[in-house]
C-alpha cells in the first residue's frame, strides 16, 4: 500500500483493504512500530482484523466490534497501562483518519511525539503485544 496508498487484500479475512484509513500496517507506521522502509513489504490487514491492537481504539467513529485473544484482552491489564494504550492508539487512529487529506508526505505520517515500540525495545503491536508511550 505504501507506493500508491491503494489497498491490498487482508491477510486475516481476505477482503480488500480499501485504503490507509483501514490499514493495520499504516496504523502501526503512525505509531512508529513499522519503519518506512518496511511498509511496502508488510502483509496487509484491516485494523479491526487485529483485535489485539484495535481493542485500544476508543473513539465512537471507529464503531467496529473486534475479537481479542483471551490472554491479550485489555481488561486483564492494570488500569494505568490500559489507559495509556487506549490514549496512544486512539490518537494514532485519529491521526490516520485525517492523513489522506492532510497533504503530508508519507514520511511525515508517524506521530512526531511518539516513542516507538522498537525504541522501547519491544515491538508488540503487530504480534499481539502492547507497548507504546508518548515521548517525555
Amino acid at each position: 500500500m505504501a507506493e500508491c496508498d491503494a489497498g491490498y487484500y487482508c491477510r486475516v479475512c481476505a477482503e480488500y483493504v480499501d485504503g490507509i484509513v483501514d490499514s493495520e500496517i499504516y496504523l502501526r507506521y503512525v505509531l512508529r512500530d513499522i519503519p518506512f522502509a518496511e511498509l511496502a513489504g508488510m502483509p496487509e490487514a484491516h485494523i479491526w482484523c487485529n483485535g489485539n491492537l484495535a481493542q485500544y481504539i476508543v473513539d465512537p467513529a471507529f464503531g467496529k466490534t473486534v475479537r481479542v485473544d483471551d490472554d491479550q484482552d485489555k481488561a486483564r491489564q492494570d488500569p494505568q497501562t490500559r489507559a495509556l494504550m487506549e490514549k496512544v492508539i486512539t490518537l494514532a487512529w485519529q491521526r490516520l483518519q485525517g492523513l489522506p487529506d492532510s497533504g503530508l508526505d508519507v514520511t511525515e505520517y508517524p506521530m512526531p511525539d511518539m516513542v516507538s515500540p522498537h525504541e522501547m525495545g519491544e515491538s508488540q503491536l503487530g504480534s499481539e503485544k502492547e507497548d507504546a508511550a508518548p515521548r517525555s
